[in-house]
């Protein structure tokens, strides 16, 4: 258990250093911009009860948040995202694999249902983002462009490195 939540927090660590240090400062066209982050999110065990998720979406939120000076952006879509997880999960994955904590992943969903998941996980994130960021309805084109765009750039980064731990993993 121990190991887990250190092998977790260090987990945690790099994914906020890489968005803060590394991915924030990619931005193609003024619209392609990876959130990566989001992808600890996603591969947080499905048993975490929802007030411990919520914590953990809004920590990793904040943290990310104080590396962009973006103050509450990030941490507001990420919490959003974080309560909204249980219930993609329920439509995911059966009620003895959320009940052991099964972890999304390729090995566990399937490619496809795997990237359909953490699809709908980084949209609702992205959309949830951008319209704070804009925050004014009349910035709809502009945020749903942005959202597309770095939807893709996200998903296709998500796509690699699940294909490299599933190959990984084969061996």
């Amino acid at each position: 258990m121990s190991n887990t939540i250190v092998s977790r927090t260090l987990w945690f660590i790099f994914y906020v250093l890489l968005q803060g240090l590394v991915l924030n400062h990619i931005n193609f066209l003024d619209s392609i911009n990876p959130y990566l982050y989001i992808l600890f999110l996603i591969k947080t065990p499905a048993n975490i009860g929802r007030g411990n998720l919520l914590l953990i979406g809004f920590a990793l939120g904040m943290c990310v948040d104080v590396l962009s000076s973006t103050p509450g952006m990030h941490a507001s879509a990420t919490t959003l995202a974080a309560y909204i997880k249980p219930n993609i999960d329920a439509m995911f994955a059966d009620r003895d694999e959320r009940k052991n904590g099964v972890v999304a992943s390729a090995k566990s969903f399937g490619l496809a249902s795997y990237m359909r998941y953490a699809a709908v996980l980084t949209i609702l994130h992205h959309l949830a983002y951008f319209f704070v960021c804009a925050s004014n309805i009349e910035l709809i084109f502009l945020v749903l462009k942005n959202t597309l765009c770095s939807v893709i750039f996200t998903m296709l980064l998500i796509f690699i490195i699940e294909s490299y731990n599933d190959r990984r993993n084969r061996r």
